[in-house]
């Protein structure tokens, strides 16, 4: 899932959001969506989420942090 969709669930599931935009509906819509149907939501590690901490807020391990690899890293 990308940064910007994840941020906007975090938003919404530490609280209510001052002001909704379409956008971020729509976000919260596919973040929901992902649990509902995978179980887990998959993202790349970024700045603007914590992983731990929303995991903790869910009540249990949904969000997943995929490891970056290297692309100096020697192929197998």
């Amino acid at each position: 899932m990308d940064a910007t969709t994840l941020a906007s669930a975090v938003d919404l599931v530490a609280g209510p959001a001052a002001t909704l935009s379409p956008a971020t509906i729509l976000d919260l819509e596919t973040f929901v969506r992902s649990v509902v149907l995978y179980e887990h939501v998959f993202c790349m590690p970024n700045a603007e989420v914590d992983v731990i901490s929303l995991n903790e807020r869910l009540g249990e391990r949904i969000v997943v942090g995929l490891p970056l690899v290297s692309a100096t890293a020697p192929s197998l």
